[in-house]
């Protein structure tokens, strides 16, 4: 009796290694798109908490001009996360209103992330 070779053969190796890199490829984009959605809930959560430091520091010293972080009272070390350090974060705060900016959010124009916000009513919008 001869015995059969067991084993497979080369053309069904290349099978699978190009269908792994057809699932590799369409894998990619979903990958990119759940990061950037990542960068982007943790510049509005920075940005909101920012916002209602804002208004805190607004309903005690309704005259108060804040350019810097540590001018609302947050520490640097507050504003770190996975992707954006202290170093990404502006604000703003002046007359009744609160701006804040995260650079480098997006990959598209524009790339960095703004809310804008009324300390009076509280009302606020992010410019994207």
């Amino acid at each position: 009796m001869v015995a059969k070779k067991k084993g497979f053969t080369l053309i069904e190796l290349l099978i699978v290694v190009v269908i792994v890199g057809i699932l590799a490829l369409a894998a990619i984009p979903l990958i990119s798109s759940n990061t950037e959605e990542a960068r982007s809930s943790e510049a509005r959560a920075a940005l909101g908490a920012l916002k209602d430091r804002a208004r805190v520091v607004y309903q005690r010293t309704p005259a108060a001009t804040v350019n810097t972080i540590t001018g609302l009272g947050i520490s640097t070390t507050e504003l770190t996360g996975t992707y954006f350090t202290s170093t990404n974060y502006t604000v703003a705060l002046g007359s009744g209103s609160f701006t804040g900016t995260c650079t480098g959010v997006y990959s598209a124009s524009p790339p960095d992330l703004t809310v804008t916000a009324n300390m009076i009513s509280g009302s606020a919008s992010f410019n994207r």
